[in-house]
């Protein structure tokens, strides 16, 4: 993982491939952006794409600036940015506090801004899911708890998935979370913010599934006491993945094609199911297989904050 640091501003991008040929990502603005938190995003991109046989790196930066001194930042960090000769093709979009405008010149495809791609890849996800929970005695319909969101780079807004879903025999519930777990359901759908599900909160889950919806919304803690539980976890990086086969197909002049995105999405998860470990272990021991195959320096642990 390679971290690039501006002189004429506050900011910084990471990296986590340096040696791909793309990099995909967000740039974030506001008045803290940790490192961290960053790495963590652009760890999700690395293995979301490795899931799929993609060679490309996550990348995520942030801007340190508030209020008169913004415009100023952003222009120089972006300049920055764009000047660099040693970093993969970078395609960020504008993430909090930013607008597309900001970024234009290292916007490239601007894949995350593609949200029936990331739509489509979601209900991939869930077409396996159903067909699971089906197959294992499941009655019609499917209860699904949607959590409320707006959606933004990397993350699909739950009005989205609900009109996408409206010819499936599924019920869903769509509220904030703390308004979900109080009735049990079939599937979880949530992600509106990183960490939003602790080890305590994951406890209290009455649900036979948990798919998300944004990044980083389980803990390591909350994704061990689910797994433990029997609760099937479809892991980010898998369900997330629609605007990077988005982004291949566009890169490569194909057609986006929001069917095939979804099918295989459908595919990847249900070839993780099975793992004994749980589908998050097995959809990530896929991916860094992948990775084994043409990365010099393997990157080092899994994304979760």
């Amino acid at each position: 993982m390679t971290t690039i640091k501006t002189s004429s501003a506050e900011a910084f991008l990471v990296v986590d491939l340096p040696e791909a040929p793309d990099a995909l990502g967000t740039l974030r603005c506001a008045k803290k952006i940790l490192q961290d938190g960053a790495k963590n995003l652009a760890r999700v991109t690395t293995y979301s794409a490795a899931a799929y046989g993609l060679k490309i790196s996550g990348a995520s930066g942030g801007i340190n600036a508030e209020g008169d001194q913004v415009a100023e930042a952003v222009a120089g960090a972006v300049a920055e940015l764009s000047a660099q000769p040693s970093l993969p093709r970078l395609h960020l979009s504008a993430g909090k506090g930013l607008s597309p405008t900001d970024v234009a010149s290292l916007a490239g495809l601007h894949p995350l801004d593609n949200e029936a791609a990331l739509t489509s890849g979601l209900l991939g996800a869930l077409d396996s899911l159903c067909a699971l929970l089906e197959s294992t005695g499941s009655t019609s319909p499917i209860t699904i708890g949607l959590e409320r969101q707006l959606g933004g780079p990397g993350s699909c807004s739950s009005d989205a998935i609900q009109a996408a879903c409206s010819d499936r025999d599924v019920t869903i519930a769509v509220g904030a979370l703390a308004e979900l777990i109080e009735e049990p359901t079939d599937i979880l759908i949530l992600g509106s913010k990183p960490s939003l599900v602790d080890h305590q909160l994951a406890a209290s889950l009455n649900t036979r599934a948990v798919l998300a919806s944004g990044p980083l919304a389980l803990t390591t803690k909350a994704l061990a006491t689910l797994t433990t539980a029997g609760c099937v976890i479809v892991p980010d990086f898998l369900s997330l993945g629609g605007p990077l086969l988005g982004f291949a197909a566009e890169r490569d002049g194909q057609p986006v094609d929001l069917n095939a995105i979804r099918a295989t999405t459908a595919a990847a998860v249900s070839s993780a199911l099975p793992h004994p470990g749980g589908c998050f272990l097995g959809a990530a021991r896929a991916a860094e297989e992948f990775m084994a195959t043409w990365v010099t320096s393997m990157p080092f642990g899994r994304p979760l904050p």
